[in-house]
């Protein structure tokens, strides 16, 4: 599922929005971006996910804004990228 590309495609992605990629993480079979923004009294925290299956590349940005503590919005983010299956279309 993930694709060898995906942690160079992220960096670029967040380097041209000017956004400071805090982490790289293996979630489940995929490689994921995570970086975060914050606000006077919230916080925004995002991940950003690429891989290709079945010749399709697939781009999933999930993100979550609140006054929960970061750890707390991250593992939400990560249980729903866990969630989310991909399957072929039956032909």
């Amino acid at each position: 599922m993930a694709h060898g590309n995906c942690r160079v495609e992220a960096a670029r992605y967040c380097r041209a929005s000017q956004r400071l990629v805090r982490a790289y993480r293996h979630i489940g079979a995929c490689n994921a971006a995570l970086y975060d923004m914050h606000g006077s009294d919230v916080t925004n925290t995002n991940i950003r996910v690429h891989w290709v299956q079945s010749g399709t590349w697939i781009d999933i940005h999930l993100s979550l804004t609140g006054h929960e503590p970061l750890a707390m919005q991250r593992q939400k983010l990560r249980e729903e990228l866990q969630s989310i299956k991909v399957a072929e279309k039956m032909r």
